[in-house]
């Protein structure tokens, strides 16, 4: 197929009865699991949760959270209402951020976390085998428990629709640490890029529980979630893990991309002025490896969009955001007409589609990308 218009970055909900449909039996009534649904079915009423799932909506009416499950679109958890959904807003093909965390805890053996973290991606699997060419499944792999994890990937990036890695952008244990060493290996290896997510502002003020309304507190929270991803990009970057693993690719997902020309521009003095007394591992500037190996999702960012040339054509790819509060459901074709009017044609296609197309081998046809660069 043609590929016109890519999101790369859309999102799935888990679907009702989840655990109950992708857990063995003997798992299913853990007490970690109870806990789980119970928060699922509390956490529509919880501050912030009701943004997921307010695209298509008039900004005016947009709740954060007493929202009910009639709220939820089929299409954020039912593929074929999804494709219907693609079709809607004209979107070709999205990759679909999914997942969750893996359990720990008292009474948490590692064949419990092995099942829930196989649950994930099977899901995921399954859904995006519905059309491969349309739906990109990125496997969820939690870091609470690393050898698990490596389990896991070793796992998941052979089942079908599986085109990428999604890992949590701030884990307990840093990026620099070694101990991540196997899922570089694996993921280059494997030719699967690598999604970081935004998650919330490194900050010891704001975290979830500031999305609420009345003080600002919500709109400073949403405003600086996509640069808290300039962490762990310098930890990636200055560290050497794109330095020793050259075919990695690092999607910094929904976190903007006009920033980085700015950042590019930082990471390159640092180095100049720094890397003798840091001992660093680099053998070339930053922007070296940030124009080789890094990628930046992005929903609306006229900024970037003005000053491609800057930001790097090759660095960037568009997304809906689908079905959060950001998204441009079902107007994508509209926006993108009238933002990128300016840009030329051959540079738009990158941005719109042919990245992502490159990126997780959709002319190929693949269940498995071949390495993006």
């Amino acid at each position: 197929m043609e590929y016109t218009l890519v999101s790369a970055d859309s999102h799935l909900s888990l679907p009702p009865g989840f655990f109950r449909t992708y857990l063995p039996e003997r798992h299913r009534d853990h007490p970690w699991i109870q806990t789980i649904e119970g928060l699922q079915k509390a956490s529509l009423k919880m501050a912030g949760m009701g943004l997921a799932q307010m695209a298509g909506r008039r900004f005016e009416d947009y709740r954060e959270k007493d929202i009910s499950e009639d709220d939820i679109k089929p299409a954020a958890f039912e593929p074929r209402a999804r494709l219907e959904a693609m079709d809607q807003d004209g979107v070709d093909a999205e990759v679909l951020i999914s997942g969750g965390a893996a359990p720990t805890g008292d009474g948490v053996d590692e064949d419990f976390q092995r099942a829930v973290l196989q649950a994930y991606n099977t899901f995921i699997s399954e859904f995006c085998s519905t059309d491969p060419r349309r739906l990109i499944g990125p496997a969820t792999i939690p870091l609470q428990n690393l050898e698990l994890a490596v389990e896991e990937l070793e796992r998941a990036r052979r089942l079908p629709g599986i085109r990428a890695i999604l890992l949590e952008a701030f884990p307990q244990r840093p990026f620099w640490d070694r101990a991540y060493e196997p899922i570089w290996r694996i993921a280059e290896e494997s030719g699967l890029p690598i999604h970081l997510h935004i998650a919330q502002p490194r900050s010891t003020t704001l975290d979830m529980s500031s999305l609420k309304p009345g003080d600002g507190t919500a709109q400073a929270f949403i405003s600086l979630s996509p640069i808290g991803l300039m962490e762990p990009l310098s930890i990636l970057l200055f560290s050497g893990v794109m330095h020793r693993h050259p075919g990695l690719t690092f999607i910094f997902t929904e976190a903007g991309a006009s920033w980085l020309i700015y950042f590019r521009e930082r990471a390159d003095v640092v180095y100049k002025r720094h890397r003798f007394w840091t001992q660093s591992e680099l053998t070339e500037p930053p922007s070296h490896y940030i124009d080789r190996q890094v990628m930046m999702t992005f929903i609306e960012d006229v900024p970037a969009v003005r000053l491609w040339k800057e930001v790097g054509i090759d660095n960037m790819m568009w997304s809906t955001d689908f079905p959060h509060s950001d998204s441009t459901w079902p107007e994508s074709r509209r926006y993108v007409d009238e933002v990128f009017s300016a840009m030329p044609a051959a540079e738009r296609h990158k941005v719109l589609a042919g990245n992502a197309v490159r990126l997780y081998g959709l002319a190929s046809g693949a269940q498995v990308p071949v390495a993006a660069r």
